[in-house]
Parts: structure tokens; sequence; C-alpha cells
């Protein structure tokens, strides 16, 4: 999900284990990251993690998903800008 967030807005929307991370419990999900823009904190993006394609497909029909929607409407500017990647490589710091 990308979107201009009003950044005050942020914490509120996904405060650690709250109404934001509605996906927390949905099959599937792995992990999810909100980041700011380092000079502009007004946009923000939002990445998730799941475990198959299905699974997030499963997500956005779920009636999860319109709510978090509707929870953050005033935060974001448009409609969320949803796009699903395909992890092609990793690559993680050595000890």
């Amino acid at each position: 999900m990308r979107g201009t967030v009003r950044a005050f807005g942020v914490a509120a929307a996904f405060p650690s284990g709250g109404a934001g991370w509605a996906a927390t419990g949905q099959p599937g999900f792995l992990a999810a990251e909100v980041q700011l823009q380092l000079d502009d904190e007004q946009h923000v993006l939002v990445t998730s993690s799941w475990a198959s394609t299905d699974h997030f497909e499963r997500w956005l029909a779920s009636p999860a998903w319109p709510d978090l929607v509707g929870q953050i409407r005033g935060l974001v500017s448009g409609k969320p800008d949803i796009r699903a990647y395909r992890v092609v490589d990793v690559v993680e710091a050595t000890p």
C-alpha cells in the first residue's frame, strides 16, 4: 500500500498490534513494515510479505481489508496503490 499520509496519523493507524495490523491474524501473513520517506515524512510506504499470492489475494478479499482501508481513509489521499511483487533474491548481512 502506498499513499500520501499525514505523518502524525501513521502511529495511530499502525500502532504495534493495533487495528492497522489486521493482516497479522490472516493465514499466510509473514511480516509488514511501515517506512517514512526520509525527505518528506508525509509519504509512507507499507509493505507486507505473504506465504503465497493466494494468501495475499484472500487478505484483499477478506472483510478485514475494507475495514482497514476505512480506518485509514482520513490519513491517505486517494485510494491505496496496491502492487504485488515476487521475491527473486534476498541479500542479508554477513557476521
